[in-house]
């Protein structure tokens, strides 16, 4: 045999049947198993039985794996494989998968048939694992590194745990990453001394403070926005949270509101305060609590409207006092486990709200006047896989009143174009298959910046026609986009990284970044050419006239 032939032989014996054989053939499976998913979601397959015999083929497939697995690895069985040790490592590998396609596949359709928004987790599993690794930034390559080293040792050189190696390794360094994202900001986490060294950066306001509120007010004094359903709470089961939402500075109260709430509370277990406000004069701070996650709220001159997930009602607060000054009922559509609002607007007349909603992607108008909500739309065509999703991200155009907004569903409507009376989609764009997290509209009204959900390209759009005019180099993931044309850029709160960072729009470059914690999530600019940002590590000011001297 040659040189090349040798070589070709090597190829073939060690790095196609060592290397890729186990990922290919336990891969194939998990692929099979979104395709049983996706046939679920699209109600191909509805019955259960069905379903059960659909693993089958996962059996028998794993069968001729498992064996010739097992012949390319005999030395690790200490002899040739007997048919009884065969059948043993077989029957491991069929429980672990059925394990997995119960969950996967077989719990989905079970909650489909009451709740067919639940659609979105065709792709929600997929999309949030490649998320995952790529909101640790550099970290993943480790993440991979660690992976690749832990299969070549286990799977391709002594032939064992080709499964856990091929596909539950990846899935647990996948938890890992959440866990870290989840408790401590991940990529982006940062000291305060490490913020607060940066040129302009003044700190505010951090969890402790909130902490040490509650403590003050246990038990008598404690102010909710709605009535505990779950029975008396102690001590330890009302605390400050740290999953931070959007920040708002007023200046006529001089005061800085913070938002906080999590998207994986489990209702009745965890009640936060989920409106803060403090006293930027006497330092005082006041609250609301609640068992319910709330994902944005919409403010006005002396109030803001607040639309608590799973809570039928939308909650118009005093700024001065946080006392509810008015609560009307809304959703009524969807079971309360459902309703959940994922955006607000104001309308530019000041008379309605619209609420964008998830699961069930639909628009909500509540007219602020008669106190009443008046129209539903649903933003998702039923029976498809467009029931789950979510829509968000509403810009409204103050001289035409068009309304545009993302609306995530099978159908992929990245930005739709609708009409404010009739709520009818006038027209829609798609091009981001993983939909979009942020949006801004320029002052003049002619284009929307659009950031990417997976991809760091920050998009912009015209909005005469919806063509793209420009990508720049933005980040995933972004939860806030905030345009200053005095200085013709744009500024991205990463969410991963931990950063702002302004672009300019001109050139297109990267002028500046600031580190401001973990899973940054709220950032406004207000009109004395300050930054707020909110993080987990708390809620900062960022002086820009400090910041842009050096630049």
């Amino acid at each position: 045999m040659d040189k090349g032939g040798a070589i070709a032989a090597y190829a073939r014996g060690v790095f196609m049947n060592r290397w890729v054989f186990p990922i290919w053939t336990a891969w194939a499976v998990f692929l099979y198993m979104h395709g049983v998913l996706i046939l679920c979601c699209t109600k191909t397959v509805t019955s259960l039985l069905a379903v059960v015999l659909l693993f089958t083929p996962v059996m028998l497939f794993e069968w001729r794996a498992t064996k010739k697995y097992t012949d390319l690895h005999p030395r690790s069985q200490g002899s040739a494989t007997s048919g009884r040790r065969r059948f043993y490592y077989w029957l491991c590998n069929v429980v672990m998968w059925a394990m997995f396609y119960g969950i996967f596949v077989v719990y989905i359709l079970i909650k489909l048939r009451a709740t067919p928004g639940f659609k979105v987790y065709w792709s929600f599993f997929l999309v949030n694992n490649f998320l995952m690794w790529r909101s640790v930034m550099g970290w993943a390559w480790v993440a991979l590194a660690y992976w690749m080293v832990m299969y070549y040792l286990l799977a391709v050189r002594a032939g064992r745990f080709r499964l856990i190696c091929a596909v539950f390794l990846p899935l647990a360094i996948t938890t890992i990453i959440f866990i870290v994202q989840w408790k401590i900001g991940g990529a982006g986490a940062a000291s305060d001394e490490t913020i607060l060294s940066q040129a302009g950066v003044v700190k505010i306001m951090d969890v402790g403070e909130v902490s040490q509120a509650l403590l003050r007010d246990y038990p008598d004094n404690l102010a909710y926005l709605t009535p505990l359903k779950t029975g008396f709470k102690t001590r330890g089961e009302i605390k400050a949270s740290n999953k931070v939402r959007e920040v708002f500075y007023d200046e006529a109260l001089n005061a800085v509101f913070a938002f906080y709430g999590g998207t994986y509370y489990a209702y009745g277990s965890t009640t936060i305060p989920a409106i803060v406000k403090k006293d930027l004069g006497t330092g005082e701070i006041s609250y609301l609590l609640t068992e319910h996650n709330v994902r944005r709220v919409e403010m006005t001159g002396d109030s803001m409207f607040v639309a608590p997930w799973h809570d039928n009602h939308l909650y118009e607060i005093s700024k001065k006092d946080l006392s509810i000054v008015r609560s009307i009922p809304v959703g009524g559509y969807v079971t309360p486990m459902l309703w959940e609002p994922m955006d607000m607007a104001l309308d530019v007349n000041g008379k309605a709200l619209y609420i964008a909603t998830s699961m069930y992607p639909s628009i909500a108008v509540v007219d602020l006047e008669a106190n009443r909500q008046v129209k539903v739309m649903p933003l998702y065509e039923p029976g498809t896989l467009s029931e789950g999703g979510w829509a968000w991200c509403i810009s409204q155009s103050r001289e035409t009143r068009l309304l545009y907004m993302v609306v995530a569903t099978w159908q992929g409507r990245d930005i739709s174009e609708i009409d404010p009376d009739s709520l009818k989609i006038l027209r829609t764009q798609q091009w981001d298959l993983f939909s979009l997290t942020s949006m801004a509209l320029t002052p003049e009204e002619d284009a929307l910046y659009c950031q990417s959900n997976v991809w760091d390209g920050l998009t912009k759009v015209r909005v005469k026609d919806f063509a793209i005019e420009r990508v720049y180099e933005g980040e995933r993931h972004a939860r806030y986009l905030s345009l200053d044309p005095k200085r013709n850029v744009i500024y991205v709160l990463g969410y991963c990284s931990g950063k702002v960072f302004s672009i300019d729009l001109e050139s297109g470059k990267r002028l500046w970044e600031i580190r401001v914690g973990g899973r940054p999530h709220g950032m406004h600019l207000d009109s004395q050419d300050r930054l707020w940002i909110h993080s987990m590590s708390g809620v900062f000011r960022i002086d820009l006239p400090s910041v842009w001297k050096d630049k």
